[in-house]
C-alpha cells in the first residue's frame, strides 16, 4: 500500500472524509481531481527528502487539496485535515512505520476553479520506515 492510501484511510477513519467508499459516496481521491463531487479531499505525492543510506527510512512529502462549494467548507475541512495529520507519531499505517507526520505551514486557499469551487491546500512532511 502506498503512503498515499495509508494517509486516505487514516483521513477515513478519523472521520474527515471517505476512502475507499463507493462512487457515489468516496470524497478522498489519490493523484487526480475529478470534477465531481464539488466536495472533495485529493491527496498527491511529492518527493520529499532523499532516503537514509543507512537506515530503513523515507521522507515523502504530502501534498493535500480540499474542493468545496464555499470558501467557509473548504476552510473547515482542510482544518480538519490539518488537525487530523499535523503531529502524527509512531503510528502504524497498513503495514508501514509513521515516525512523524508534519504540517510544513497552515491550510492557504490555492485558488477558486472555473465552476466558482474553493480550493484550499496544504503540504506536509512525513518520516516513515517502509
Amino acid at each position: 500500500m502506498s503512503f498515499l492510501e495509508d494517509i486516505a484511510t487514516q483521513l477515513n477513519s478519523a472521520g474527515v472524509g471517505v476512502y475507499p467508499g463507493t462512487a457515489a459516496t468516496r470524497t478522498i481521491y489519490i493523484g487526480e481531481m475529478p470534477d465531481s463531487p464539488d466536495a472533495l479531499i485529493c491527496l498527491y505525492a511529492r518527493p520529499g527528502r532523499a532516503k537514509e543510506m543507512r537506515l530503513s527510512l523515507e521522507y515523502p512529502e504530502l501534498h493535500v487539496e480540499t474542493r468545496a462549494a464555499t470558501y467557509a467548507a473548504a476552510q473547515t475541512k482542510a482544518e480538519a485535515i490539518d488537525a487530523a495529520l499535523h503531529a502524527q507519531h509512531d503510528v502504524t499505517l497498513s503495514s508501514h512505520k509513521y515516525l512523524i507526520i508534519r504540517a510544513l505551514g497552515v491550510p492557504c486557499k490555492l485558488e477558486t476553479d472555473e465552476r466558482n469551487r474553493t480550493i484550499f491546500y496544504q503540504n506536509f512532511t512525513i518520516q516513515r520506515s517502509p
